[in-house]
């Protein structure tokens, strides 16, 4: 389209594409003479808009207190989206000494926590914006108590004979098995 406003002259195109790139020359007469220039128009391909998407997921998981867990998922958008973490619907505190932010360029994100506690637990969101969208993935993450294992013990007679047994100056007990009686088996209605 040319256009001309108050003397100046423009040449416009309203949806430039790739086949519009090359030399365009601009002439310039009257009476007096004439006046040219050239200009080159390079069209570079515009990049995809994608909104962002999770191709792979967080998953909810469960804990004890003391545990490191990862919380990872994959977005993939053009151009790259912005991450925000959040906890609980509040935006996420990270404690530099127990939590980590990972991320590589293939869009897998990951948030370590080491040592989780009680009040860990809760809901973490992920939410990733770019200029065509935005998409968030969640997950839940329970922590629970840690309990000393209970001991196994043994029957009292066994754990002394071990003690005994472990006792360097006591001599070690023999235990005899009791003579084998065998008599013939007969098949009886009664009990």
């Amino acid at each position: 389209m040319l256009v001309c406003e108050k003397g100046m002259h423009s040449f416009i195109i309203e949806i430039v594409t790739v086949h519009h790139a090359g030399v365009y020359e601009c002439v310039a007469k009257n009476r007096a003479g004439e006046n040219r220039f050239t200009m080159r128009l390079d069209v570079l391909a515009q990049e995809a808009l994608r909104p962002p998407t999770f191709v792979q997921k967080m998953l909810n998981t469960r804990a004890l207190e003391g545990d490191t867990v990862r919380l990872e998922c994959k977005v993939d958008a053009s151009p790259p989206p912005q991450l925000f973490w959040k906890k609980d619907k509040d935006m996420l505190r990270i404690d530099p000494n127990r939590m980590s932010l990972y991320q590589d360029g293939s869009g897998r994100q990951c948030l370590l926590i080491d040592r989780v506690t009680k009040s860990d637990s809760g809901w973490y969101t992920l939410s990733a914006i770019n200029e065509a969208g935005m998409s968030t993935c969640n997950a839940r993450l329970d922590v629970g108590t840690r309990t000393t294992p209970a001991m196994k013990t043994a029957p009292p007679a066994s754990k002394t004979l071990k003690l005994l047994s472990s006792l360097s100056h006591v001599p070690v007990l023999t235990v005899e098995s009791p003579a084998q009686h065998t008599a013939p088996l007969y098949e009886s209605e009664e009990l």
